[in-house]
Parts: C-alpha cells; structure tokens; sequence
C-alpha cells in the first residue's frame, strides 16, 4: 500500500542535501578538513581552531580573552585551553592591560608573528585551492548572500528583525570600503 505525502510534504519539500545550513556546513567541515591536514602535513603543530585565535590576535595587535571568545563564538574554557596551548608553545604572550592592571591582554611573540606570515599564505592557497574555478562576481554574489544570512540569524537572535537592513547597509558599505582601499 503507497502512502500519500502529508500536508506540506512534496515538491517543495525541505531537502536536506539542498538546504542552505546543510551546504554551509559541509563547505565550513571540508575547508577545516583540508587546512588541518595542510597543517599537519607540514608538520605545524596547531590545528584550524589555533590558528583561528592567532588571526584575531594578530589582526588586533593586542586582545584580551574575552574578546576572542566573542569574536569566535567560543565558550571561555574552550578559549583558554586553545590560548595556554599556544601560549606553551611561544607564540603568544600576556601583558598586563595599562588601564586595567587586572586584565591582561594578548600579543604575538616573534616566532608568533613569523608564524603568522608563513600560516596567512598558507591560508590562502588553501582557500584558492576552494575557490578554484569560481568567478569573482559568484564570490561576491556568495559573500554577500552569506552576510546576510548571519545578519538575519543575528537580527532574529536580539529579537530586532528589522534591523537586518541597517546590519546589512553597514557591512556593505565596510566591503566597498576594504575595496577601495585595495585598488
């Protein structure tokens, strides 16, 4: 006996190979994938969520932990383990906050930032080998699809749906910006 589809179930059915936090996720897992076995290949003893840490530390010049947990959307003792692993190994160093003698805050060692330079372009092959065949436009066409996926999800979670446009406005116009200033 062949049952009929319930109310809703059909053509237009939600797939899960199709949807879009399923794609998302599969293409976040294989990058991570790849740029921890590139990592380990050639012998860097830190994984993807290290050098993670190592890229906001670097960006900000100096960061305290908290901030970090925040940008990454991390628990604090996740956080902590990743940064006394790299604190262990030399790349990072705490330095008392100047304003705030209780707080430290996080910099680069010198094997730290020569890490960096190596790690960045390492990076970026990766991240050519994953765009490879993939126009410019459809990038951009991406990038901004995925901004403003994040600025719904982040909208919705503060429970101000209809700031998505003023998130998305101000993230548009820092893009133009970064582009600019690359020309």
């Amino acid at each position: 006996m062949m049952m009929r589809p319930r109310q809703g179930i059909g053509a237009n059915a939600y797939r899960l190979e199709t949807s879009m936090g399923f794609l998302v996720n599969r293409a976040s897992r294989d990058i991570r994938r790849v740029w921890n076995a590139e990592l380990r290949r050639r012998g860097y003893p830190i994984s993807g969520e290290h050098f993670a840490v190592l890229v906001h530390v670097w960006k900000s010049g100096r960061i305290g932990s908290a901030a970090i947990a925040a940008i990454l959307q991390k628990d604090r003792p996740a956080v902590s383990r990743l940064l006394f692993d790299l604190e262990a190994r030399g790349y990072l160093a705490r330095a008392r906050c100047p304003g705030d003698g209780r707080r430290s805050d996080l910099g680069l060692t010198r094997s730290g930032t020569v890490l960096m330079k190596t790690l960045t372009a390492l990076a970026s092959g990766v991240l050519a080998a994953a765009q490879a065949g993939i126009s410019a436009r459809d990038l951009e066409v991406c990038r901004s699809v995925l901004d403003h996926i994040h600025a719904n999800l982040a909208c919705a979670a503060s429970g101000r749906p209809d700031s998505t446009a003023a998130t998305l406005a101000a993230r548009g116009a820092r893009r133009e910006a970064k582009k600019g200033a690359r020309r």
